[in-house]
């Protein structure tokens, strides 16, 4: 198995410096994007997979949506100042979206601009069958598009970002409160107290408007050329061996750094598929410690169950050295797999107090990239294919 994986991990590390260094950043719906789209869908078709792309609208960035919310949230706070009924009303809706798109992860604001206003990005799908009745579904999942910098990223910053997410969604929480308040009760202190209740709100605006403004997307070694390069090299890996009694699944989402628009039309689509599947997915582990993630989520947690993907997890891991963990930061596309109740974990690289390691800034190079994740992720991959089919064959 050893000579296997230092071939394969050293094929995804040809896939990963080609994404990084040929391509470049890949922001959602930009030519970057569209450049590495075209070169995942050549390489899964010539590892003999049966190939396909679902095209989807999608913005460039995630940024507008929540731009968007909190400038609506401004305008109804200045109407409450000047005792204007309505102001309350458009604070309340504002919340109910940011909860929609944040909490719930139900990005209807994202998806209605990215109709209204966006272009196209797609997912591309491989599948490979073996000959016999399937006896057990896998899919395997990662990402190809790249995040814009933003300064709450900073090396120096980013360790802060759990306590910020928490204090504007309480900081939105309070304001609604008192703007309900305030349909009842018009005062001129109730007023002010819903003008200084939204600081925080006020101060990830402007993140968010400089973000656009004055960054750029970043080249994404780790986060996720690294996920698509292991995706990639299992695919020309089980392509050639054609594991039997199998039907395994490879999914490359585009948009996933715009609220996942990715993974949920793939969602949409699929739901049949996935129901009934064990689904694998690489983000983020080119650097730093390799987890598999249990339970995600900065606000509302979701986990995965018992079950076969879990039992084989942790078997695999024991045996290979890769420890469970909890990953508490923005949400990957297996919180909306787990959130529609599937099965699926991700394999993760973590650094530093349990962060990605150059997690959305520039410093995101082939820089410190370990091409020994890269072989333990194909291998724990691969052994958790064998460990669910021997699993599938005590059961039934």
């Amino acid at each position: 198995m050893l000579s296997y994986i230092e071939d394969v991990g050293l094929r995804a590390f040809d896939h990963l410096k080609h994404l990084v260094l040929n391509i470049g950043p890949r922001g959602a719906t930009t030519k970057g994007e569209k450049e590495a789209a075209t070169y995942i869908e050549r390489i899964l078709r010539a590892s003999g997979l049966a190939v396909w792309t679902q095209e989807f609208p999608s913005l460039s960035s995630l940024s507008y949506s929540y731009i968007l919310i909190y400038l609506l949230c401004i305008v109804g706070i200045g109407l409450c100042f000047l005792n204007i009924t309505i102001g309350p009303v458009i604070i309340i809706t504002t919340y109910a979206f940011y909860i929609l798109e944040h909490i719930f992860l139900f990005p209807i604001i994202t998806q209605l601009l990215s109709l209204s206003l966006g272009s196209r990005s797609k997912n591309i799908v491989g599948l490979l069958k073996s000959d016999e009745v399937p006896r057990i579904k896998v899919v395997f999942i990662a990402h190809y598009d790249t995040a814009k910098a933003s300064s709450i990223f900073r090396p120096e910053k980013v360790k802060n970002l759990r306590s910020i997410a928490k204090s504007c969604f309480a900081s939105f929480t309070l304001l609604t409160v008192l703007a309900v308040i305030n349909v009842f009760i018009e005062a001129y202190a109730l007023s002010i107290l819903i003008v200084f209740a939204a600081i925080p709100i006020y101060i990830d605006l402007y993140e968010l408007i400089e973000r656009e403004l004055r960054h750029n997307y970043v080249v994404g070694a780790n986060d996720n050329a690294s996920g698509i390069a292991v995706l990639l090299a299992l695919a020309e890996y089980l392509g050639r061996s054609k594991p039997i009694d199998s039907e395994i699944w490879f999914v490359a989402t585009g948009a996933k750094e715009v609220n996942m628009l990715g993974i949920i039309n793939f969602v949409e689509k699929y739901r049949d598929i996935l129901s009934s599947a064990h689904i694998i997915n690489f983000d983020s582990l080119g650097k730093g410690e390799l987890y598999y993630i249990i339970c995600e989520g900065l606000l509302k947690k979701h986990c995965l169950g018992e079950g076969a993907l879990k039992e084989a997890a942790d078997k695999v891991g024991r045996e290979i050295g890769i420890r469970s963990q909890e990953y508490q930061l923005l949400p990957t596309d297996t919180s909306i797999l787990l959130k529609n109740g599937y099965e699926a974990l991700t394999l993760m690289g973590l650094g530093e107090h349990g962060i990605p390691v150059d997690y959305h800034w520039y410093t995101d190079t082939l820089m410190d990239i370990k091409i020994n994740n890269l072989r333990k992720a194909i291998e724990f991959a691969v052994a958790i294919v064998d460990e669910l089919r021997t699993i599938s064959e005590v059961r039934y």
